[in-house]
């Protein structure tokens, strides 16, 4: 079916929640997408961050597949070996002890709110269950979360919305230290904000290591661990775009030069390749190794 039609009969029978580029995808392998009429486009998106392995990951389907040929689904009253799989190695490789499944990322964060909320209820005092997010966030389309989400355009049509929630500039410290108080039971923010624009991850990370110091800093004791995720945050994104930008834009005969450079002054290499070791394992080594 050619892209026209593909279009118009989506537009006859689908609720459309959505503003959707004029573009039909038909097929994919890694980064790249094919439509109908033989279109070829690169994919920065992911599926909005869904496809992280890319398009159509051989491994990834050949498990989709073999397991859907043994059980597609079934209700959390029962156990799956498959779950508890996953689940143990999420914690391994995020150093968490455990994990909740969600359907959606508004059921995730839906799920960390009340999380937060009853730990601030059982640990602290009962009126301490106010959320800070950032302004121009997006956290989902539930009433809770999208109340969470600091856009008025959402705001409009869907209230009464549920109370509790505060918005602070992106980057903006004295503002979220403003808002900081003993009512305060979390700040909640995206490490790339989707729909906020392209934003200074380090003021984010100044802002926080501020924040979760003020509201009980004698009891807060994971404050140190936050502090050293949103540096991490930092670290690790900043690499990212180093990478991305030499697989997208670097001259290969430079990428040359730099390997032999690197070939020629082998101590520098290894020097840096220690330093990043290092500082990933100070970030995100577990305290007390």
């Amino acid at each position: 079916m050619d892209s026209e039609k593909v279009i118009k009969r989506d537009g006859e029978y689908v609720l459309h929640t959505y503003n959707r580029n004029p573009i039909v995808l038909e097929k994919g392998h890694g980064l790249r997408a094919a439509g109908p009429e033989g279109q070829q486009y690169l994919d920065f998106t992911s599926g909005i961050g869904v496809n992280s392995l890319g398009y159509c990951d051989l491994d990834w389907a050949e498990a989709v597949s073999e397991q859907a040929h043994k059980l597609q689904h079934t209700s959390n009253l029962y156990y799956t070996a498959p779950c508890g799989k996953l689940a143990k190695k999420l914690c391994k490789r995020t150093g968490m002890s455990k994990v909740f499944f969600g359907n959606s990322g508004a059921e995730a964060n839906e799920g960390a709110i009340k999380a937060a909320r009853k730990y601030s209820v059982d640990h602290y005092r009962k009126d301490r269950t106010t959320v800070i997010t950032l302004v121009n966030s997006f956290h989902g389309r539930t009433i809770a979360t999208l109340t969470a989400t600091g856009q008025e355009v959402f705001h409009n049509y869907f209230g009464p919305f549920n109370e509790g929630f505060l918005y602070a500039p992106a980057g903006d410290i004295e503002a979220l230290e403003e808002l900081v108080d003993r009512t305060t039971c979390a700040v909640m923010l995206e490490l790339i904000q989707g729909e906020g624009g392209v934003m200074a991850l380090e003021l984010v990370n100044s802002s926080l290591e501020r924040a979760v110091e003020r509201p009980v800093p004698e009891r807060y004791m994971t404050a140190g661990a936050v502090k050293d995720m949103a540096a991490g945050a930092v670290l690790v994104f900043s690499i990212a775009s180093a990478v991305c930008g030499v697989l997208l834009f670097w001259d290969p005969a430079a990428f040359a030069r730099m390997w032999r450079f690197f070939l020629r002054w082998p101590v520098l290499a290894v020097v840096l390749a220690a330093t990043l070791v290092l500082s990933f394992r100070f970030i995100f080594g577990k305290k007390g190794e």
